[in-house]
């Protein structure tokens, strides 16, 4: 059994494609599930023309969960399947055989758990579709997969084609966090470190990139900002108590995963929300002291520091040039001084 889980708020104009992408699956086990979040728009109407189709299931919150609280609900609460997918409701499938390929290829490899596969980026103000290939075999380690995190181009995943093995996630408190917005990143590192990995070849999938996308609103809430450093430093912990990686790659990780990130979070409060920045300090300094550190003894953080200061950083981001600042930082400071 799979679960096609697709969560929805105030999307009836983008939901049918999504709901049609799922429900033409040849594979005949799934159950596609939506969880609507009490939208106030035609959802409710649009739904209505799927009633009679016993693979469809229908649930409706009384109020707004909020997103992650809303996932965790279907999963926990009505999802049945051996393996699920979070299909947002303005994603869709474009390979009628996708679940049929993933349920082969777990069939013939017991120790997968997760599945994932090529796919489109879809930016709507552009009109502009962008291929998604992933660079793996058809099945690899799990932990070759968390080591290439931030390797693969243009991201390391598309969440509308990743089918999880329920009861993994469900053992790993998936979705637990409201506050981190991301916690699919957190939920697929994590399950990376319990078995193999399959990867379809096929572009299966579409992820609409908009204006509507709630990962923007990262800039503006603080306390967002915060808990989505969760999505890699929890599973970078539990990576380190599973004894399953030499030291010298998990150092290398964090240098070129959440060292990077980190300084994207303190430079994102410093320009567009510079009065919190102070308390995001003094969270990350509670989350993870020595990452913390170790993005304040570089040069190009210096650098930003010095420009927060002077109140010369918006100016600076206009030209959005990231390099400019590493150089300039690397010229101006040296990482020891």
């Amino acid at each position: 059994m799979v679960s096609i889980i697709i969560p929805t708020y105030n999307r009836a104009n983008y939901l049918t494609k999504a709901i049609d992408s799922a429900l033409s699956q040849d594979y005949p086990n799934i159950e596609v599930i939506v969880s609507d979040n009490a939208s106030a728009d035609d959802t409710s109407e649009v739904v209505k023309k799927y009633k009679d189709d016993n693979r469809f299931k229908y649930f409706r919150n009384n109020h707004n969960l909020g997103m992650v609280a809303n996932w965790r609900k279907a999963l926990n609460n009505y999802a049945t399947g051996d393996f699920f997918m979070i299909l947002s409701d303005d994603d869709y499938i474009i390979d009628d055989n996708y679940i049929s390929k993933v349920v082969k290829l777990v069939e013939s490899d017991p120790e997968i758990v997760i599945v994932y596969g090529n796919g489109y980026l879809f930016y709507e103000e552009s009109n502009k579709m962008v291929e998604f290939i992933l660079p793996f075999n058809t099945v690899e380690n799990g932990r070759t997969i968390f080591l290439s995190r931030s390797k693969v181009l243009p991201q390391d995943f598309c969440l509308c084609n990743v089918l999880f093995k329920r009861n993994l996630a469900l053992k790993l408190n998936a979705f637990s966090n409201d506050n981190n917005i991301t916690c699919d990143s957190e939920l697929f590192l994590k399950m990376c470190l319990y078995g193999n990995v399959g990867i379809i070849k096929n572009l299966v999938s579409v992820y609409q990139i908009h204006s509507q996308n709630l990962i923007l609103r990262l800039k503006s809430d603080l306390k967002l900002i915060i808990n989505n450093y969760d999505h890699l430093s929890e599973p970078y912990k539990l990576a380190k108590k599973s004894n399953i990686f030499q030291k010298e790659e998990l150092q290398e990780w964090e240098d070129r995963v959440t060292v990077p990130y980190m300084f994207y979070i303190l430079f994102t409060v410093m320009v567009s929300n510079p009065e919190n920045y102070e308390k995001l300090v003094i969270a990350l300094k509670e989350k993870d002291p020595v990452v913390l550190m170790k993005v304040q003894k570089t040069s190009r953080f210096k650098l930003v520091l010095l420009l927060h200061k002077l109140r010369l950083l918006p100016i600076i981001y206009k030209f959005k040039n990231i390099d400019l600042i590493n150089k300039a930082g690397t010229k101006i400071f040296s990482d020891k001084s």
